[in-house]
């Protein structure tokens, strides 16, 4: 088990070896300063090493937390460490999920969570909050202002501040789902593509997370339109290991009435 983050101040280590016992059931630790005393190390098993590191920025003090166990999700991490940023009494950041180096989770004592933006330079000072989109959709016939109007409000209880954007570029726009859609049935037609691109502070969510968001608010936005909507969750690109590199999966969800289809329009490679 692996469990690093950043602070902005530096934790008591009496605190932080307690909070490990209670969540972990660790009882036995070596703090270290780099990760070959970890390799080198050749006493009890069951020891749990603690490596800190200092360095000239914002969130300067770095924890790297390596034990014993399964690797917690991202989403568990967050839980862990929301619990740990409340008994220390400091912001957190954490690695998000999302494939991008310049955005964190932001971690507050009170609990609350969001996605930031950190500086471009490789320096960890918050910059300013981030959203990534929700989703995309497209649909047959183009949006009037008044159903867009509509989506807004259904969105509304989740991010009070969303901008609808009718794309003209994109992974799907400019990827395999252009190349292909007529040649699937269900997928002729879908021609007119949207993105939902939240803005400002919002709670932090996984892609997972996000992607069952925004299923559910595209089943209530079909069932307003009466119409057919095919749906591209924040998870519709699954990025996968194969012999010589990685390849992808993708998928849409078409919606209609009484359906919600998955296609897999895109196959990911057994091998290179």
């Amino acid at each position: 088990m692996n469990l690093y983050f950043n602070v902005l101040s530096p934790l008591d280590r009496a605190g932080l070896e307690r909070f490990l016992t209670a969540t972990f059931n660790y009882t036995s630790f070596r703090w270290i300063r780099d990760l070959n005393e970890m390799y080198d190390y050749s006493g009890p098993e069951d020891c749990t090493f603690i490596e800190q590191q200092i360095y000239e920025e914002e969130f300067k003090y770095y924890y790297s937390v390596w034990g014993t166990g399964d690797q917690p999700t991202v989403r568990q991490q967050v839980d862990i460490l929301t619990l740990l940023s409340h008994q220390e009494n400091t912001p957190i950041l954490c690695t998000d999920d999302e494939p991008a180096g310049f955005s964190w989770v932001l971690i507050q004592p009170d609990g609350t969570t969001s996605t930031v933006q950190t500086s471009t330079d490789g320096e960890l000072v918050v910059e300013d909050y981030y959203n990534f989109r929700l989703g995309d959709f497209r649909t047959k016939a183009q949006l009037s202002a008044e159903e867009e109007d509509v989506l807004l409000k259904i969105i509304s209880p989740f991010y009070p501040t969303v901008g609808i954007d009718y794309a003209t570029d994109g992974p799907v726009i400019n990827g395999e789902f252009d190349r292909v859609k007529e040649d699937i049935t269900l997928l002729r037609g879908f021609d007119h593509h949207y993105s939902i691109q939240p803005a400002g502070k919002n709670t932090w969510l996984d892609i997972a997370e996000k992607s069952a968001l925004f299923l559910t608010v595209m089943k209530d936005f079909q069932q307003y339109l009466q119409q057919e909507i095919c749906v591209f969750p924040r998870n519709f690109r699954e990025i996968r290991n194969i012999p010589g590199g990685s390849d992808s999966e993708e998928h849409c969800i078409v919606l209609t009435d009484n359906a919600a289809s998955r296609v897999v329009y895109k196959t990911c490679r057994e091998s290179w």
